[in-house]
């Protein structure tokens, strides 16, 4: 077996400028960023490029732009660009499960809270998916607060755990200057089957900084994980910081509220509920520019007259635009501009809002009626706009490229500002955006672009049959004199040079159809040295949850977890098998009733019978296949679908590896499973318990389970050994007894997955 290549930390420095980091001034006029270059010795190099544009908001386009570069840091630094330059005067500290206000400058303390204690703590850390692993690496940074832009208010929560139950592990190795005596560990795990008594609940608390007190807020106790942090929150302010809004998710999905807050008075309003019969996927976030913590793609006008909420209720997410009901009845602009009523809203429940709110329609034109909206990125309240990501966009050959539109506050006015057929990820400035875009195939590209330029307006859309990016060309690197001030300027070109000499295999994207016809796709990662005439094993990496897509669609070199990218299959293109990444039926992003196909159905983890079912059309687009011999693995909800495919479907998938697998969604953290099985039903979640087909084991299966998984038990795989035992089957078994949840940045767990691979398929 050949050397196991393209390793995490060994290629994720081989890419040059491929995701510049954006640092705008505070008035969003000009921006820096790091340019990556190769020094003489190989190492990397960076320099601060900052961009400085036009002051004058009446100037055309965004007129000349001036390129600074030094080695010594940019003007435009990350504490200025966050939203709340300087915050030194006050911080809120946590001691003995109680809060504190700490005055900066004086030291002084006052006592905020009095009846903290174990498991019911005030910002408290509460990653339900690895909160053993957080306290071993020092990343839970209690307490968790989100202060108001003025930092007059603070928002956090109390999270109560008292009556939850608990799941042990198990340390067995010792460490420096401790006992060889296995440690025992337990943490807070509710199950679906637990009572809302004995799941964790948390409370929602507003802090006053001058009057140095905290109090509830008045609304409903949050029954799944709530945040409030720079980093990630539920709850989000107003832009003057005199109040907020959250979203509320009732316990099982089928119900979400949008509540509003005044954070003088205390005073909480129901703005809008909305409720469903399968589940409320309310997956979509904010990610940039003001939304980069805010969870929710929903948004509240600063002086709460409009609210914008999301929603899927038409079949594919929109936005839909409530108006508090004296400000219509004042100015009459209900009837100015009545947005669209479809036939499947008016009936859907997201129409039952409070009596002083009225309910206006979906605020996206009947033209774009199957565009998905998928996050806000900006709202800029002086013009009226919203700046959002949305996919399923005509022209793009991938239904999941995200493109960057606008539209106005009334609806009218809605411009796609991305022109390429690739994936983009933007960062928006008062005039103007930096968009990085790419695709599995072409390394990125980072263009500054006008926001007052339409796509039709920049560069002509290219057909799918044309050369890739071939506009590219035609854009004019920073710094070159242009008659045309709003013609959009290259800032970086991504070098991936060093990547292609490791011996990096470009995945080839494809498309299938699905028995019913629905449209498919995936990408397919041929083995390394083809050779004409001969057929190669396939490797399926899968995830098979219903909460993500497991296709890449961007150019990928690196990976946040320290796990290999592509799931290895670079690797093993280089033993000579193809992989294949496929997103079935089931995940999101494709509309509602291709999400549903997951509705009570977490066994069918994300179209298993798509994977099957498609085969054959593989072999067709890539001859090289041999069907003969077929593998699957994933980790995690993916380790639950490769051992599913191995026992529904024998004859097919002949070797497989499964690490981390939630086995039985009975034993699973009550979040996830609820939000695709609905509150607990013994008969439906019975259906996702795998250890009952034990006895279907016929290929080659290697288990995988970290000793310290704070996510999924390792009980779950226990018990599914336990299945096969008594079922008389052969499988082995590997123990990473230092590993967590995350078996695929385990070195030794990669070494055993290859060679398993390579001996029996």
């Amino acid at each position: 077996m050949c050397e196991i290549r393209l390793q995490t930390e060994e290629i994720r420095h081989c890419v040059l400028n491929g995701s510049p980091k954006i640092q705008w001034n505070p008035d969003k006029t000009a921006f820096s960023y790091e340019r990556e270059s190769w020094a003489e010795d190989g190492s990397i190099q960076k320099e601060t490029v900052q961009i400085n544009l036009p002051l004058d908001a009446n100037a055309a386009g965004f007129g000349s732009v001036e390129a600074v570069i030094s080695g010594a840091g940019a003007a435009c630094n990350e504490e200025e660009s966050s939203g709340t330059p300087g915050r030194k005067t006050k911080r809120v500290l946590l001691q003995d499960y109680d809060l504190y206000l700490e005055d900066t400058e004086s030291g002084e303390r006052t006592r905020l809270t009095f009846d903290g204690a174990e498991d019911y703590e005030y910002g408290a850390h509460v990653d339900i998916y690895s909160q053993l692993t957080s306290k071993r690496d020092g990343s839970d940074h209690a307490p968790y607060v989100l202060f108001s832009p003025d930092e007059r208010y603070f928002l956090t929560y109390a999270a109560d755990r008292r009556n939850t139950k608990r799941l042990p592990v198990i340390t067995s190795f010792e460490r420096p200057g401790e006992s060889i005596r296995p440690r025992l560990e337990i943490y807070a795990c509710p199950f679906p089957e637990d009572s809302d008594e004995e799941i964790p609940h948390y409370r929602l608390f507003i802090g006053d900084v001058q009057e140095k007190i905290m109090r509830a807020v008045d609304a409903p106790d949050f029954l799944y994980p709530i945040f409030t942090s720079e980093e990630k929150a539920d709850v989000r302010f107003l832009e003057d910081g005199s109040g907020f809004y959250f979203v509320w998710i009732a316990r099982g999905y089928k119900e979400a509220r949008l509540y509003l807050a005044d954070c003088a008075s205390g005073v909480v309003e129901e703005i809008l509920r909305e409720t469903t019969d399968t589940f409320l996927n309310q997956g979509a976030f904010g990610t940039m520019d003001g939304f980069c913590s805010f969870r929710f793609s929903c948004y509240m006008t600063t002086d709460r007259k409009l609210a914008f909420w999301w929603s899927e209720a038409s079949g594919y997410a929109h936005l839909y635009r409530y108006r508090r009901a004296e400000c219509a009845a004042a100015d009459g602009s209900a009837e100015e501009r009545p947005l669209a009523e479809r036939e499947s809203v008016k009936s859907n429940c997201i129409k039952n809002c409070a009596p002083e709110w009225i309910s206006e329609g979906d605020l996206i034109p009947d033209e774009y009626e199957n565009l998905i909206v998928q996050k806000l990125v900006s709202v800029d309240e002086t013009k009226q706009k919203i700046y959002f990501y949305a996919n399923n966009v005509e022209g793009c050959s991938d239904p999941l490229y995200y493109q960057l539109f606008v539209i106005d506050f009334d609806g009218k006015d809605m411009k796609r500002l991305t022109p390429e057929d690739a994936c983009h990820s933007v960062s928006v400035g008062r005039d103007c955006f930096v968009d990085t875009y790419s695709t599995v195939i072409e390394p990125p590209v980072t263009v500054l672009r006008s926001l007052e330029e339409k796509v039709s307006d920049q560069i002509p859309l290219r057909t799918p049959d044309e050369e890739p990016f071939d506009q590219v060309s035609e854009l004019r690197t920073s710094g070159e004199e242009t008659s045309d001030p709003t013609l959009p300027r290259v800032l970086e070109r991504a070098d991936a040079e060093k990547l292609y000499e490791k011996g990096y295999v470009t995945p080839i994207p494809f498309t299938v159809y699905a028995e019913d016809g629905q449209k498919l796709s995936g990408v397919l990662i041929p083995p390394a040295n083809l050779e004409e005439g001969k057929e190669y094993p396939l490797i399926d990496y899968i995830y098979g949850g219903a909460q993500i897509y497991n296709v890449p669609r961007t150019f990928t070199w690196d990976n946040p977890q320290g796990r290999e990218i592509y799931g290895g299959l670079e690797t093993m293109a280089q033993l000579g098998f193809a992989g294949v990444i496929l997103d079935g039926r089931g995940t999101p992003g494709r509309g509602k009733k291709f999400h549903e196909f997951s509705y009570h159905n977490i066994q069918g983890c994300c179209g298993h019978a798509d994977h099957v079912y498609v085969l054959p059309q593989l072999k067709k687009q890539f001859p090289f296949l041999d069907l003969n011999r077929v593998g699957m693995w994933g980790n995690s909800a993916g380790g639950y679908a490769t051992v599913t495919a191995m026992l529904t479907y024998p004859e097919i998938y002949k070797v497989g590896v499964a690490s981390a697998g939630n086995y039985d969604q009975r034993m699973y953290e009550h979040s996830w499973t609820e939000r695709y099985y609905g509150l607990y039903d013994e008969k439906i979640y019975a259906e996702g318990d795998i250890t009952k087909k034990a006895e279907n084991l016929q290929g080659k299966l290697m288990l995988a389970v970290g000793c310290l998984d704070d996510n999924v038990s390792m009980s779950q795989t226990v018990r599914l050994c336990d299945a096969f035992n008594r079922a008389d089957k052969e499988y082995e078994l590997v123990l990473l007894p230092r590993c967590n949840h995350n078996c695929p940045a385990d070195p030794y767990f990669v070494k055993r997955r290859t060679k398993f691979f390579a001996e029996h398929l």
